[in-house]
């Protein structure tokens, strides 16, 4: 699948994927080793960033040009966030 993947994205999506992972990943190595723990919090953060990840990345592989597969990953990271504030308020 991987294969896939990568032989339908222009190299700058693929870098500009790659590059923002890392960086959260590593936001998120970051702050675990500033206190020595990960709580579950920082778990669901970590694993929600990179199911938006890797839902950008298949809406890129399956042809879908560059501004709509961003456009779709922000739907999907501002409905996630409107459902847990839903709720949170309950």
């Amino acid at each position: 699948m991987l294969e896939t993947v990568l032989a339908n994205l222009p190299l700058a999506a693929i870098l500009g994927v790659v590059a923002g992972l890392l960086r959260n990943v590593g936001g998120f190595l970051e702050n675990a080793l500033k206190d020595g723990r990960i709580d579950s919090y920082e778990w669901k953060q970590l694993v929600g960033t990179i199911v938006k990840y890797f839902v950008g990345i298949l809406l890129l592989s399956m042809g879908m040009p560059i501004e709509t597969a961003v456009a779709g990953t922000f739907v999907m990271d501002v409905s996630a966030s409107a459902v847990k504030k839903a709720g949170r308020r309950k």
